[in-house]
């Protein structure tokens, strides 16, 4: 039996992922209208290990306990 191995590494442990979280922002932001955030705050945001919640909460400009679930 062949066994396989996957990683995810989300906090920037193995890789920078700088790019793919302010990518996936950005497809959120233009899906929904959202208003843009800047490249840079979304980056920062991230390396000071704030999670995707928080973050989208401040996109859309939300003081909801909860998003989501």
């Amino acid at each position: 039996m062949k066994k396989k191995l996957i990683i995810f590494d989300f906090d920037d442990t193995l890789t920078d992922n700088s790019e793919r979280d302010f990518q996936s922002f950005q497809y959120i932001i233009k899906k929904f209208k959202l208003n843009s955030m800047n490249k840079n705050e979304i980056i920062n945001l991230r390396k000071n290990s704030n999670n995707s919640e928080f973050i989208i909460k401040k996109i859309i400009n939300s003081n909801n306990q909860k998003l989501y679930n």
